[in-house]
């Protein structure tokens, strides 16, 4: 095998030293020489690259590295599902032949496979773009298209490249995914992998744009997020946590819509709320979510910042406090796209105030 401290490499890859991981990974793959082994290398190799929003690149070494297929190889299986996330964001109109291709037949066993055998839970995104692509792929616009952004995690994926209308002008909704992303990671300074990635996305977005950000579902998550932070004893009851974690999310944006993080700075940012719960969420979930909702939305109020919005979005997407099912995914985590119109009214709305 290569020469490089495999742990080592994972860990520049969490702390977001993507340049340093890049360079030892193609190192490390000099010395293969063809053994098939070499696929965990390019696995890695090309989801540093996707980390690092280089799509391009990253897809040009998935398309090497399958070449020769290796049909019980978990790495892989991997490879073929980083395709379908990286074809959806990049390449929306390869997607659907993608998912078709014989060999997807099997996608969610591969995913179950990956996560088990490898560690990795961000494959599962093939599994929510499988669902939501049909209705997803860029459709027609009668009016010239401008792009307004989608900066978040998983609940961005039903929205990526739908059309809306916003003050008679026709917008495509255009993904800037973050796996894994965090409301509390938007802390200015904060160093995680995720929290890099975010700046890098944050980086590539034009000056000026309009973005919508979604974050804060994962903070709501039991066994993770607030709730495992008050279990650590991080803070003294989920109320600090909820305070806590909103100001990070609305100061970060404040940060980056003033110029202090140093970035591009967008026109107007539009908080989208914490999807309202499902049936099967937990009671602390639910009072998570609705609490969360409520303080981010009075921070943003009280902030002031210009072109800063929270979207007045969940009367129209909840009944009794739930999440209405025609707006279920299917998986009771993510919503489907045929919510996109309410979206429309409620940015409508918003970019009159």
């Amino acid at each position: 095998g290569p020469p490089s401290d495999w742990e080592g490499i994972m860990e520049l890859v969490h702390d977001g030293r993507f340049e340093d991981a890049i360079k030892e990974l193609e190192n490390g793959l000099k010395s293969f020489d063809g053994n098939p082994s070499r696929l965990k290398w390019e696995f890695h190799l090309a989801k540093t690259y996707y980390f690092m929003a280089d799509y391009t690149h990253s897809w040009m070494i998935i398309v090497d590295s399958l070449k020769s297929p290796v049909s019980d190889d978990t790495y892989y299986h991997g490879l073929e599902l980083l395709q379908i996330i990286i074809s959806f964001l990049a390449f929306p109109l390869k997607t659907r032949s993608l998912i078709d291709a014989a060999s997807y037949r099997e996608m969610d066993t591969w995913i179950t496979e990956v996560r088990n055998e490898m560690g990795s839970s961000e494959e599962a995104y093939a599994g929510v773009i499988e669902r939501v692509v049909e209705l997803t792929e860029p459709s027609p616009n009668a009016q010239p298209s401008k792009e307004m952004y989608l900066l978040g995690e998983s609940h961005i994926l039903p929205l990526c490249w739908k059309n809306v209308n916003v003050e008679r002008q026709g917008y495509t909704l255009i993904p800037r995914l973050v796996m894994g992303l965090k409301a509390f990671y938007f802390k200015p300074g904060f160093s995680r992998r995720e929290a890099v990635i975010l700046r890098r996305h944050m980086a590539k977005i034009p000056e000026g744009a309009s973005v919508i950000v979604v974050a804060g579902e994962i903070d709501c998550r039991p066994y993770t997020g607030i709730l495992a932070a008050v279990e650590k004893g991080k803070y003294r009851d989920i109320h600090q946590g909820v305070a806590t974690t909103a100001f990070n999310f609305v100061e970060g944006l404040a940060a980056w819509m003033d110029g202090s993080l140093g970035l591009t700075r967008p026109g107007k940012v539009i908080i989208h709320p914490v999807r309202p719960p499902t049936k099967r969420s937990s009671l602390q979930e639910r009072d998570l979510i609705q609490e969360l909702n409520v303080t981010i939305d009075k921070m943003v109020r009280d902030r002031e910042v210009p072109g800063l919005r929270f979207l007045d979005l969940l009367p129209t997407l909840s009944k009794d406090g739930f999440l209405l099912e025609q707006f279920h995914s299917g998986d009771e985590v993510h919503l489907n796209s045929e919510y996109v119109p309410l979206l429309q009214d409620s940015i409508e709305r918003t970019f009159r105030q």
